[in-house]
């Protein structure tokens, strides 16, 4: 590991151990005497958790030996928690594995969010910059090899741009957040919609959620599809041609788009990149 990527790592660790605290207070199987069953899940997940987080959090520990445990861990891990808060309110978070440390610090900050534990929005914004400088690090390294950039990274990157600036528009220490309309969601070029969907009314009920939905980190920059309905979005999304592609139902309410955001973005995210890579690496291959 590079002393960069030791750095980084730390600076990880750091930020994700005061949270870990309010996690476990939240969780800890001692809280569950009179359910011994959430009890017992809890104990379980927690012991996953810090399998996950080791990597992180565990200075002392080698790191290429900590890494080399988490390289021979599951490619998702799907962990269930009970809170304090809502003892009967099943939690499921799911870690994807990456390579990225960054993506993880941010699977674990929803799960706090999802656990009602309050997560200060720099922290927030601290990952998601950092998730994006590790992507584009990523990809810049795999254009090196090919000997430039490719116009599908280049589309991607203007696509970003362009997204960003739509989205918010911000001078000094003061956010404008702009105003959403049905004309402005269908300006959006990678939002595509079924032949028996209803755009305007789809478009009319979106237009109430989406400031509330953190476009400045999907909209305009991943593609995103709507069909019919959840179990056709469910069975989509984990099948080959929905990879890379935020799928929505024309029957989600904001709720449902925000939890289906909260548990796959992170993920169609990956798929998007790797898809990239893969093109990336095919055109490289001599001919």
């Amino acid at each position: 590991m590079t002393v960069s990527g030791g750095r980084a790592t730390e600076k990880a660790g750091l930020l994700i151990k005061p949270y870990l605290k309010k996690l476990v207070l939240q969780t800890h199987p001692d809280f569950f005497h009179g359910d011994p069953m959430k009890g017992k899940r809890n104990a379980t997940s927690l012991q996953q958790l810090y399998g996950i987080l080791n990597p992180l959090i565990n200075t002392n520990e080698s790191n290429t030996t900590l890494r080399k445990k988490s390289d021979q861990q599951k490619q998702q891990q799907q962990l269930e928690f009970y809170g304090k808060k809502a003892r009967k309110t099943r939690i499921v978070s799911i870690f994807e594995h990456s390579s990225n440390e960054w993506q993880t610090v941010a699977s674990f900050l929803r799960l706090c969010k999802q656990l009602d534990i309050d997560v200060v929005p720099s922290d927030i914004q601290a990952v998601q910059d950092m998730i994006t400088k590790k992507e584009q690090e990523t990809a810049s390294h795999h254009n090196k090899r090919k000997g430039g950039l490719i116009l599908r990274e280049e589309f991607a990157r203007a696509l970003h741009k362009q997204s960003t600036t739509m989205a918010t528009m911000t001078t000094g220490e003061t956010t404008t957040k702009i105003s959403w309309s049905p004309e402005r969601i269908l300006s959006n070029k990678l939002l595509i919609f079924g032949p028996d969907i209803d755009k305007n009314k789809v478009v009319k009920q979106w237009c109430d959620y989406m400031s509330k939905l953190e476009p400045e980190r999907w909209w305009g920059i991943m593609p995103a599809l709507v069909v019919s309905s959840q179990k056709d979005a469910q069975s989509l999304s984990s099948s080959k041609q929905g990879r890379g592609i935020l799928i929505f139902s024309s029957d989600m309410g904001y709720s449902d788009m925000k939890k289906y955001l909260d548990q796959n973005l992170h993920i169609k995210r990956h798929e998007r990149i790797s898809m990239m890579n893969d093109n990336s690496n095919y055109g490289s291959q001599p001919r």
